[in-house]
């Protein structure tokens, strides 16, 4: 695992001096060590006149050889809007596109959510991050019998629910939620027609929430850490 994790810092070198180039107008510095590193993901410290105001989080998907970035822990608003604003070319290799909306909630709360289906139980796992720490996560079964036919997606569905019934315990009202089942977001902006029972709930109740989400589509499987994380939460809730 070590080992595994030092062959892919490569992959991070040249992302790490392009950020570096582009911040040091402003005096600020990228650093990592060893420690910093994990398989396919890398938290690199940002220090401005020598103080910390912050982290970027680099993710490395293998298959997809494609890089994302998490810069919500960013402290300093100049530093954070000149990320904001090149973060995307620099490591996604995208065109800009960064909006005032985008850039305030992507500052605040992150979700990722996802679900499963295994041995006739449907199960569900979400986690909640501010800055890149866990706030709170869901797991647990999906046991209406009427939703049993849905499999997994039931369990996607509940995931989505109990992240935007902590919003509303939280008085959040708005969040980024990370998923990989794309129904999640088009059973809600009407992309796709609600025909069963259980999306037709799903449909109203998040529109229905007063919660404002900025929806996000990761591929499965291809190494996002929360992804994964929410994956297992899923998957061990079915065998409890």
């Amino acid at each position: 695992m070590i080992m595994q994790a030092m062959k892919n810092s490569e992959h991070f070198i040249g992302k790490i001096r392009q950020l570096n180039t582009l911040l040091q107008k402003e005096s600020a510095v990228i650093s990592y060590t060893n420690d910093d590193i994990n398989e396919y993901s890398l938290r690199c410290d940002v220090h401005v006149l020598h103080k910390k105001i912050g982290s970027i989080l680099l993710y490395y998907s293998p298959k997809r050889n494609r890089f994302k970035a998490d810069i919500s822990s960013i402290s300093s608003n100049k530093i954070y809007d000149i990320l904001a604003q090149n973060i995307e070319e620099i490591v996604e290799k995208k065109p800009k596109k960064a909006t005032e909306q985008t850039a305030v909630i992507a500052k605040g709360l992150l979700a990722y959510v996802d679900g499963s289906f295994s041995n006739t139980v449907v199960s569900y796992g979400a986690v909640i991050l501010r800055e890149g720490n866990i706030v709170a996560e869901f797991s647990g079964k999906v046991l209406d019998p009427d939703y049993q036919h849905a499999r997994q997606v039931a369990g996607e569905l509940m995931a989505v629910g109990k992240v935007i019934q902590w919003c509303l315990a939280q008085q959040q009202n708005r969040i980024a939620i990370y998923y990989d089942y794309e129904g999640i977001e088009h059973w809600v902006t009407g992309k796709w027609k609600a025909k069963q029972l259980l999306t037709q709930r799903y449909r109203d109740y998040v529109q229905k929430s007063g919660v404002s989400i900025q929806w996000v589509k990761v591929a499965a499987h291809t190494g996002d850490y929360w992804n994964e994380y929410v994956d297992q939460l899923a998957k061990q809730a079915a065998l409890l």
